[in-house]
């Protein structure tokens, strides 16, 4: 599998309301996931920020 994971140390995910307005960007990484039979988490630590990791199997010959 492909595994990219991306953490930050910001304020965490922006309420679902806001994201709308700022593009569809979880949503595409989600949809991408997807069409490759594969998953996008969002995690917000206990810590603050947020955790986002996109996997994907990768193809088998």
């Amino acid at each position: 599998a492909v595994v990219l994971t991306v953490t930050d140390d910001g304020v965490g995910i922006l309420p679902k309301a806001d994201r709308s307005r700022r593009g569809g960007g979880l949503a595409n990484l989600r949809s991408r996931a997807e069409q490759c039979a594969g998953t996008l988490t969002v995690e917000t630590p206990a810590e603050g920020g947020t955790r986002i990791e996109w996997r994907v199997p990768l193809p088998r010959d």
